[in-house]
């Protein structure tokens, strides 16, 4: 098994892909959980009624938003390289010229043609998971807190944005390390991204409730 998917690799080169796509959709599912726990915590900064929310509340919608993601990441990926595997197909089958008299020829062509496409099939399932996985995760991770409380307060909301600092900050050593740059160059380009959407969506919010 493991030394099919090494060749898949050799052929197609996906695990590039997948690096790639889990590191920005991962991003992409914190920040927009961020963006859905900044929102609850100006609401519970605002409301002189109560201090704190019903986690169920909090987690409910963040993991249908999360779930969302996945199942969107997973089928939007799927679909559009089928959609270009069968592209390539029917430009390599214009473009294919077979010799006639040549069977040997002919079967080899055909054999290699046959592992390509397994390749590019095996390609196709392994990046569209990592495109729906990652940020499922990327939603979820910041919730952890508040499935270890009832009702969560002020201290519980910090607490998942240090998880999501803390994230930002391992995933930017991880491009680092991929990338062979300085790690700290790595992490603050990483962590200005976060910041920069962070206290724009805080601000925003703040202005319309």
């Amino acid at each position: 098994m493991f030394a099919k998917i090494k060749i898949y690799n050799e052929i197609i080169r996906f695990k590039e892909v997948m690096r790639r796509l889990f590191t920005i959709n991962f991003f992409d599912g914190m920040l927009t959980q961020s963006g859905i726990l900044l929102g609850f915590f100006i609401f519970l900064l605002n409301n002189n009624t109560t201090i704190y929310i019903d986690s169920i509340i909090i987690i409910l919608p963040s993991v249908g938003t999360s779930l969302s993601m996945l199942l969107s990441g997973f089928s939007g990926s799927y679909l559009s390289e089928k959609t270009e595997q069968k592209i390539k197909k029917l430009a390599l089958n214009k473009a294919m010229v077979v010799i006639e008299d040549k069977g040997k020829t002919k079967l080899k062509e055909k054999k290699i043609k046959t592992i390509h496409e397994k390749a590019e099939s095996f390609a196709n399932v392994i990046v569209s998971l990592t495109n729906g996985i990652a940020p499922f995760l990327g939603g979820l991770i910041p919730l952890i807190p508040f499935f270890f409380v009832l009702k969560a307060g002020i201290l519980v909301f910090i607490t998942s944005f240090i998880i999501i600092f803390v994230s930002i900050i391992i995933l930017g050593i991880f491009l680092g390390i991929v990338s062979k740059e300085s790690l700290i160059k790595s992490v603050i380009e990483t962590m200005i991204g976060f910041i920069i959407t962070f206290f724009v969506t805080f601000f925003v919010l703040i202005i319309l409730f």
